[in-house]
């Protein structure tokens, strides 16, 4: 095994906060703080941990996000890896995913408006149109989102959750913006090594990233596990509600549930959209069973695909 019930602690600690000390991880862990250390550093080195994310909430600053699916045809591999690196690479993507399922590609777009998206579309379209049989657009509204809560080895009683996508905006300043994109590729690059690299204070950063987080742009900071390595797979559910008004009770059930990491909420595809991670198919299976047992008049109907590798997660 790659992992034991100590890095499991450790990973979920990482997972609530990837900026938190390895002192306090193990005060939290009931580890010494070398032990946690070392620990940490396998985890990377074994790529169990691919990285680290701060959640950013980009409408906040007044950006607007868009989400696509895409379903490829008359496309090899090397064609497919084209398009893939051209939207990891494209500054105004901050998430990519290859999905297993009706679709085969999906990713999130932030823009300053509806005019820069159709310039950026445009343009994607020309370069590669000729590949897509299917698209589907929606709009991206906001985003509940939950540590990986099952990892920990105890049961956690209460799970921590943020949610990104807010009518109120703010200004940050271009200084607040330079410390931004660095927390953005890594949240737990240290106070003092951005500060350096930025040829800024520390105690100016410090006071920048509370700022941020008292402003609501800077959400929290999560890490990303390698689900492969771990034999885990991802869900992506979309479920038709029967009774809209009910959807308050999905949402608590799905804050509650270990398993559950993000609850989605879009314009132009489903009712409730939820994404899970587990450990077998039969448990996804458990998930959906008993909130068909629960709510039996409230899920009308209900699809769902897999997302089996993710390529980028960069808020900003």
């Amino acid at each position: 095994m790659l992992v034991d019930d100590k890095d499991r602690k450790i990973m979920y600690e990482l997972d609530v906060n990837s900026r938190s000390p390895v002192s306090a991880i193990a005060k939290k862990v009931r580890l010494d703080a070398g032990v946690v250390n070392y620990r940490i550093n396998k985890l990377i080195e074994n790529k169990v941990v691919l990285g680290f994310y701060s959640i950013i909430d980009v409408s906040v600053l007044g950006y607007e996000e868009f989400r696509i699916y895409l379903k490829f045809q008359y496309i090899d591999l090397e064609k497919e890896k084209g398009i893939i690196d051209f939207l990891c690479e494209s500054e105004i993507t901050w998430w990519v995913g290859t999905i297993d399922g009706v679709y085969d590609l999906g990713f999130v777009v932030w823009v300053e408006d509806i005019y820069e998206f159709n310039e950026f579309w445009e343009r994607f379209m020309q370069k590669y149109r000729n590949y897509f049989q299917k698209i589907l657009v929606s709009i991206y509204a906001g985003l509940y989102q939950f540590p990986y809560a099952f990892i920990s080895p105890k049961k956690i009683q209460e799970i921590p959750s943020c949610f990104t996508g807010s009518a109120k905006t703010v200004s940050i300043s271009k200084t607040d913006e330079r410390i931004l994109k660095e927390l953005a590729s890594n949240s737990r690059s240290p106070t003092i090594e951005i500060a350096k690299k930025l040829g800024l204070t520390a105690m100016i950063v410090k006071y920048s990233v509370k700022k941020m987080q008292k402003q609501g742009v800077i959400k929290g900071f999560r890490t990303r596990f390698n689900t492969g390595l771990l034999d885990l797979t991802h869900y992506k559910v979309n479920i038709n509600l029967a009774d809209l008004t009910k959807y308050s009770k999905l949402l608590k059930y799905a804050i509650q549930h270990p398993n559950i990491v993000y609850v989605d909420q879009t314009i132009g595809v489903a009712d409730f959209e939820f994404e899970a991670v587990t450990e077998s198919h039969g448990k996804f299976l458990s998930i959906i069973k008993d909130m068909k047992t629960k709510f039996p008049a409230i899920i009308r109907d209900y699809d769902y695909f897999v997302y089996s590798k993710i390529h980028k997660i960069k808020y900003f």
